[in-house]
């Protein structure tokens, strides 16, 4: 299974109207909404160099193709266009790898040793943990810890 960024809109008047935007790109979003003309709007996409630090340089003849993201409208409850969006999902349910029907437990055990982690002390974790479900055992010496916040 695929996990998707969804954005809901819910604009009450005469009828209550529900719009959905999702995109299968897992990085960072720059979602803006606003009234345009007295309505919600909203328009965004990937984001910006000002806000998600991204930028793309392409050399002479090169294409950049941008992530394919949809966006429905409906006038009913969350639900209805809930399951307006995700309908067209469900082949992909009846594809996906084993791995991918479940949601497996992860334990990541940078709480544990603090972003130093030792071969003995991983050994202890692993041997408490084993027969607990876990799928995935991460290893995390906190690659990206802010010293000034006690990461090392």
């Amino acid at each position: 299974m695929k996990y998707k960024r969804q954005v809901y809109i819910e604009e009450n008047g005469v009828h209550r109207i529900e719009t959905v935007l999702e995109s299968d790109y897992l990085r960072g979003w720059q979602i803006e909404v606003f009234s345009e003309d007295e309505r919600p709007a909203v328009s965004g996409g990937i984001a910006d160099r000002e806000f998600g630090h991204w930028t793309k340089t392409l050399k002479t003849g090169e294409q950049f193709i941008s992530p394919k993201a949809e966006l429905t409208s409906c006038i009913g409850e969350l639900d209805d266009v809930s399951n307006r969006i995700t309908s067209r999902q469900k082949e992909a349910l009846h594809t996906a790898p084993a791995s991918e029907h479940v949601l497996s437990i992860l334990f990541n055990e940078f709480c544990t040793t603090w972003g130093t982690p030792s071969a003995e002390r991983i050994e202890t974790l692993a041997a408490r943990l084993e027969g607990k479900g876990i799928a995935y055992f991460v290893i995390d010496a906190g690659w990206y810890a802010d010293p000034e916040k006690g990461g090392k």
